[in-house]
């Protein structure tokens, strides 16, 4: 299996997609709800939450797969359900999906590789921030000041498009339990009705995706 880099940690940058009004990003009362569909929908996965760096912990034995995501951030948890969702079986039987990190300092060859990796996975971010009302937007984990590619923010638009329109056998029974989830929990329902009203879901895109399936 080789190994090729990816982010650890989220670092917000100052390209910023829309923000969706009524985010949910300040009620904490999100992350529960967001933890007991990943359980239902996943039950083969542990999700916890409060580590100091993200990191799959692969299956041992009778032991399941642990994700662990950053603190209390609903976007470091996204982030790593995006790759859980888009590892495929083989690579999630090795910690961290046989990843290994390039810390911030990269070349810009280094950058170049870290942004082909990222792109699907926050495609389907970004989906799983809107489907929740969660603010998005391109993470690089770069403090160089560069700013990210065309083509990541291509790559990223055309992965988002595909997980709309398209997507893999686990992002799509995700996808699909959580909105499912939003609209029959009644906690959920609930906290949506305060926001506004109506929660409106995500419809499917007229550009064609151009990214490549890797789930099997």
């Amino acid at each position: 299996m080789s190994s090729i880099p990816r982010s650890r940690a989220i670092q917000v940058q100052s390209i910023t997609m829309p923000l969706p009004n009524n985010s949910l990003t300040l009620d904490q009362s999100v992350i529960p709800l967001i933890l007991e569909a990943c359980e239902q929908i996943l039950p083969e996965l542990r999700i916890e939450g409060g580590a100091p760096e993200p990191f799959y912990q692969a299956p041992k034995a009778s032991q399941p797969a642990i994700l662990f995501f950053r603190e209390d951030f609903v976007r470091s948890l996204f982030h790593e359900l995006a790759h859980y969702c888009l590892a495929g079986p083989a690579r999630r039987q090795f910690d961290d999906f046989g990843y290994w990190y390039s810390p911030c300092g990269r070349s810009v060859d280094q950058q170049l590789s870290f942004e082909q990796v990222e792109a699907r996975p926050q495609g389907l971010e970004k989906l799983l921030c809107e489907i929740w009302s969660i603010p998005f937007s391109p993470s690089l984990d770069d403090f160089s000041g560069r700013p990210p590619s065309d083509t990541f923010i291509e790559n990223l638009e055309n992965g988002y498009i595909e997980m709309v329109k398209n997507p893999p056998e686990t992002p799509r029974l995700v996808l699909e339990g959580m909105r499912h989830f939003i609209s029959t929990h009644p906690t959920a329902c609930s906290l949506f009705d305060r926001m506004s009203g109506t929660h409106s879901f995500p419809e499917s895109r007229s550009r064609r995706s151009r990214s490549n399936r890797c789930d099997s």
